[in-house]
């Protein structure tokens, strides 16, 4: 039978009785107690169902970001700034260091805004003190990230869909490190924990996310078609459409002072919400998921060393066949195991 129709199904029958009623149900069965056992399992099950719905979670990340946007205006200025270097080519030269500086800033900055949304219940920081905070976690979180890596590779290396499945279960590992101050693989096996049985749910939720985003970013694309400019490729010989640097700007500032904070404020709604409805995670548990993320992990390494080992195979028969360098001819002429692999005799 459904815990829930029971949960349900007690109260009414008890204020349905009459007092004579009670007082026979009592005399035949003294041990009667289906009421206070009932109303914990009802409690649980209102508690499961009271999941945030995508809408409520983005109308909360809208509020505040409505309510904090000078803090967020501050800690994403400066990797912007370094976009806007790169974008309007001040100093050709020196575009790649835009992009590496904009590229730092922009993770030190993610960092430093996760650490301010995760402290603003019990303190408001300004984006000063958001950055000086921020400063221990950068490298425990960079940690955390290269685990999630590997943990995805293993699972798209098990034909793609595994490698989904992974990624969401292991999108509110960064939440579970501020938050809980789960370090490392700890924080993985929290998120795994918080997403399992949810998961539909917080791809859900994610989906209705990324849809709401790519409204302006389509927009700015259609009001940017008519003055747009076709370039020629010098290596491929081909035209192709070139954006306009205005609206390039205006499509990275969207990108980075609003879908970005948006999305962290909407995640870590999510992992609070999880955390909340599943509760404490038994050390068996943690155990049976830290096993399974340890096993993706190592399928990870392997494929990410058999996609580099092969990847500098195919480099180097580029090389030969097309460069035709005599240093390198040289130096392959003492493998002639790899020459005959990729020069076999006619």
């Amino acid at each position: 039978m459904n815990p829930q129709s029971e949960s349900q199904g007690t109260p009414e029958t008890t204020n349905s009785q009459p007092a004579s009623a009670h007082s026979s149900a009592n005399n035949s069965a003294p041990s009667s107690s289906p009421a206070p056992i009932a109303a914990p399992a009802t409690q649980h099950v209102n508690l499961v169902a009271q999941i945030p719905k995508a809408s409520v979670l983005f109308k909360q990340a809208v509020n505040y970001y409505t309510k904090n946007f000078a803090l967020i205006g501050g800690i994403f200025a400066l990797p912007f700034v370094f976009t806007v270097m790169q974008v309007l080519e001040i100093i050709p030269d020196l575009d790649f260091l835009w992009v590496l500086l904009s590229g730092i800033t922009g993770y030190v900055a993610t960092i430093a805004f996760i650490y301010a949304i995760t402290r603003s219940e019990e303190v408001k920081p300004d984006f000063m003190k958001a950055y000086s905070g921020s400063l221990v976690y950068l490298l425990p979180a960079l940690w955390i990230g290269v685990l999630i890596f590997f943990t995805q590779i293993g699972g798209v290396a098990l034909f793609i869909v595994p490698g989904i499945i992974v990624s969401i279960l292991l999108s509110l590992s960064l939440f579970a490190f501020f938050v809980e101050n789960l370090r490392g693989l700890n924080a993985l096996v929290k998120s795994w924990h918080c997403v399992s049985g949810y998961w539909f749910a917080v791809l859900g939720r994610f989906l209705f996310l990324a849809v709401i985003a790519f409204i302006p970013l389509i927009l700015i694309t259609v009001l940017s078609v008519p003055f747009g400019k076709f370039e020629v490729n010098p290596l491929t010989e081909k035209a192709n459409w070139t954006m306009p640097e205005f609206f390039v700007l205006v499509n990275d500032a969207i990108n980075v002072f609003v879908l970005g904070p948006v999305f962290a404020i909407f995640a870590l709604s999510i992992f609070k919400s999880l955390s909340a409805i599943k509760g404490e995670l038994s050390s068996e548990r943690a155990a049976a998921i830290r096993k399974k993320i340890l096993v993706l992990m190592i399928i990870g390494i392997v494929a990410a060393v058999l996609f580099l080992v092969l990847g500098g195979l195919v480099i180097w028969w580029v090389i030969q066949q097309f460069i035709m360098l005599p240093g390198i001819q040289s130096t392959a002429s003492v493998l002639p195991a790899f020459n005959s692999l990729f020069n076999p005799v006619k």
